[in-house]
């Protein structure tokens, strides 16, 4: 009975050990898989063709490729892009690319993907061609205050003669107050200086009986108004 007992034991432990099979303790630490460095970013951009600024070199997106700028690019719609950043679109406007902007091949400006803003808005350096453009600047002839001669009695332009005495003391204070004004763009008639006591002829001409007098005159030379012995303010009046 007793060289029975283990073998019955043996039996009992093999019966057990296929109800219960054994497992090794789970391991609650997981450890993640080892990750290359060079493709732990992923780049999430959208791979739209055009040109860009990137850490201040202009780049070129193309076929979901970048590459450095080698060459001025200019699209179809007439924009045009150079390697130092300028950037002359389709209207005329040219500005400076700025940091995390690009342009694309159909002449769009846009933000590139993965730049929420800018620091710097993009400067521009001129503005669109459609804008008018100032009227030139015409510089106006400035009216004189000079001797007479017969070449201005028919020049086309309305003027005034000024009939001085050197002997008259009005005509002294005239005569300098008239070169303190001109020459000078606020007037639109020059004067011309004559001598009272020698011009016989003009004198007759116009009706002239006395010194300090002026004649204003047309462009062929016919008397419009006479004026004997004018204030300033009178003056000014016939120089307009």
């Amino acid at each position: 009975m007793r060289s029975r007992l283990p073998l019955v034991l043996g039996i009992s432990v093999l019966l057990l050990s296929a109800c219960f099979p054994w497992s090794a303790p789970e391991n609650t630490t997981e450890t993640p898989p080892a990750t290359d460095a060079a493709t732990s970013s992923v780049d999430t951009e959208e791979q739209e063709d055009g040109v860009t600024m990137k850490d201040g070199a202009m780049l070129v997106m193309e076929n979901g490729q970048m590459s450095r700028m080698e060459k001025d690019v200019t699209y179809e719609d007439g924009t045009t892009v150079k390697m130092d950043g300028i950037v002359t679109l389709s209207d005329g406007t040219t500005l400076m690319l700025p940091e995390g902007m690009m342009v694309t091949v159909d002449g769009r400006l846009r933000m590139r993907d993965g730049f929420a803003s800018i620091q710097e808005p993009p400067v521009v350096i001129a503005p669109p061609s459609s804008a008018p453009s100032p009227a030139p600047q015409v510089a106006a002839a400035s009216a004189t205050y000079t001797a007479y001669s017969d070449a201005v009695m028919k020049d086309g332009k309305t003027k005034v003669f000024f009939f001085h005495a050197s002997w008259c003391p009005e005509c002294k204070e005239a005569d300098a107050t008239l070169q303190s004004w001109f020459p000078s763009k606020d007037f639109t008639r020059s004067v011309y200086k004559i001598d009272y006591d020698t011009a016989k002829e003009l004198k007759a001409k116009y009706g002239v009986i006395y010194q300090h007098t002026f004649v204003v005159v047309d462009g062929q030379g016919t008397k419009v108004s006479l004026t004997q012995g004018p204030t300033d303010e009178q003056l000014k009046a016939l120089l307009k």
